[in-house]
C-alpha cells in the first residue's frame, strides 16, 4: 500500500539532504494494520481450536483506538505543515488562546490520552499518568522521526516485548509490528516517512500498550521520569547528537539505511555543526 501512496500523496517535506518526500505515508501502517487483524482474525474463526479473537480485540480497543485517534490527529498537523515545532512554539499559542494545527494536535492527543488512560486508572492522579506516558511517547517518536528508519525501528525493538506481555494486546501489537517492519523499507532508503501520522500513532500504540498491561508503580514513575527528560532534549534539538555520542545507539540507529543515505547524512551533520537542530527530515 505504501508504494501505490507515494507517487499520489501530495503532502511532501524536505529531508535532511533537502530532497521532497512523501510524509504523512504512515497512513499504510494503520490501514497494514486492520489487514492484519482481519488476516488474524479469518484465521482463528475458521479454525475450532484457536480462542475467539473477539475477546482479544474487545480487550484491546483502548490501543486501537490511540493508534487511529492519534494517527489521524497527526496526519492533520502533516496536511497543515505549519513552520513552528516543538512545545515552546505550542504552549505560548495555547496560553494566549490561538488555536494553531499544533496546539489542536495538543489539545486533543491530550484529552484523547487522558480518556483511554483513566479508563482502567484507579484513581484521577494515575490517571494523569497514565495520559502523560501515552502523550509523550506519541510525542517522543514524533520526535525520533528526522533520521531514515530511527521511529520504525526504535518501535519495533520495544513492540517486541510488549506483544510477548500484553496477551490479549497480541492481535494489533503484531499487526502493527508486521506493518511497521514492511514500511521500514521505504523509510530507510528515504522513499517516504512516516510523518506525524504515522509516529505519533505508533508512540501512542505503544504507550497504550504499556499502560494496558498494567506494570508495577515503579516501573510507571521511572518511565515517565525518562520520557521527561528525553523529552526536554529533543526540544533542545540534540536527540540525534546525543545518539552519535553513544556508540551502541550510533550503530543501531544507522543499521540497514543505505550506503548512499548514510554518507550524505554525515556529510549533512559534519557540514550544520554539533549544535545545530534537528532538520525535519
Amino acid at each position: 500500500m505504501a508504494a501505490g501512496l507515494i507517487p499520489s500523496m501530495p503532502v511532501t517535506r524536505r529531508n535532511h539532504r533537502g530532497i521532497e518526500i512523501p510524509t504523512g505515508v504512515g497512513v499504510a501502517v494503520l490501514a497494514g494494520t486492520l489487514g492484519g487483524i482481519a488476516l488474524v482474525a479469518f484465521v482463528r474463526a475458521v479454525s475450532p481450536q484457536s480462542p475467539s479473537p473477539t475477546v482479544a480485540l474487545a480487550a484491546s480497543i483502548g490501543v486501537l483506538v490511540l493508534g487511529f485517534g492519534f494517527g489521524a490527529i497527526g496526519l492533520y498537523d502533516d496536511i497543515a505543515a505549519q513552520s513552528e515545532r516543538g512545545w515552546r512554539a505550542h504552549l505560548p499559542a495555547l496560553l494566549h488562546g490561538r488555536m494553531t494545527p499544533g496546539v489542536l494536535k495538543l489539545v486533543a492527543g491530550a484529552a484523547l490520552a487522558f480518556v483511554i488512560g483513566s479508563a482502567t486508572a484507579t484513581s484521577f492522579g494515575w490517571g494523569l499518568i497514565n495520559a502523560a506516558l501515552i502523550g509523550l511517547m506519541a510525542n517522543l517518536f514524533n520526535a525520533f522521526d528526522v533520521r531514515p528508519g530511527r521511529a520504525a525501528k526504535l518501535y519495533l525493538l520495544a513492540a517486541v516485548p510488549m506483544t510477548i506481555l500484553g496477551r490479549f494486546l497480541m492481535v494489533p501489537l503484531a499487526a502493527t509490528l508486521g506493518t511497521v517492519a514492511a514500511f521500514l523499507a521505504f523509510d530507510l532508503r528515504e522513499r517516504a516517512m512516516p510523518g506525524d501520522a504515522g509516529s505519533n500513532a505508533i508512540g501512542a500504540i505503544l504507550g497504550g500498550a504499556i499502560v494496558a498491561v498494567d506494570p508495577p508503580s515503579w516501573f510507571r514513575l521511572a518511565l515517565l521520569a525518562l520520557l521527561v527528560l528525553l523529552t526536554a532534549i529533543a526540544e533542545r534539538s540534540t536527540l540525534s547528537a546525543w545518539i552519535d555520542r553513544i556508540a551502541p545507539l550510533r550503530a543501531f540507529d544507522r543499521l540497514w539505511r543505505t550506503h548512499s543515505a548514510e554518507e550524505a547524512l554525515s556529510t549533512t551533520d559534519r557540514s550544520a555543526g554539533e549544535g545545530s537542530p534537528d532538520m525535519l527530515r
